[in-house]
């Protein structure tokens, strides 16, 4: 049901976005530093929600486009065997510009691993990767940003880490 509504947010925040892009304002930044935590609900070798921790980082490429890299964090503690999880990705994102507002959409790839705490080892498999968020001005250098985020697991979508968080932005 949260992929769903995932997925329907995604696409529903994609018109405006778009709109918005094509008509914005120079940005009122070149970049940002965000921490982020929030919760993932995953569906891989079993399912359920956790607390996740995001770090990420992006660079303004043109007026409404910016390429950013981040890492998330999730502990999974299921019974089905595995431990930490880390997502490094990159992601080009479409941004518009309203005032303090500006939303986004973004389309990406990385790799999710999967620590095993049986001892098994650990899974890496290429995650693609799709987002839609706010990035909110609060003051010159300090900013909100909140963000729905799919992970698949493998170019075959055999697992899905899905993200909703919100956090602090230092842009500059």
């Amino acid at each position: 049901m949260l992929l769903r509504t995932l997925w329907v947010v995604g696409i529903a925040s994609a018109v405006p976005t778009i709109a918005l892009a094509q008509q914005s304002p120079q940005a009122w930044y070149t970049g940002h530093v965000t921490l982020s935590a929030g919760a993932t609900v995953f569906d891989r070798s079993g399912s359920g929600t956790t607390g996740i921790y995001a770090l990420r980082g992006d660079l303004l490429l043109y007026p409404s486009i910016l390429l950013e890299g981040g890492l998330s964090y999730a502990h999974r503690n299921d019974g089905q065997g595995f431990g930490n999880v880390f997502i490094p990705g990159m992601q080009v994102q479409l941004q518009g510009t309203s005032g303090q507002f500006s939303p986004y959409v973004g389309l990406g790839g990385g790799v999710t691993v999967e620590a095993r705490t049986d001892g098994g080892g650990s899974y890496v498999s290429f995650s693609p990767s799709f987002s839609a968020g706010l990035r909110v001005a609060l003051s010159e250098g300090a900013g909100l940003r909140f963000e729905g985020r799919l992970n698949a697991v493998g170019a075959d979508f055999a697992g899905v880490y899905s993200e909703m968080t919100g956090g602090l932005s230092i842009s500059w």
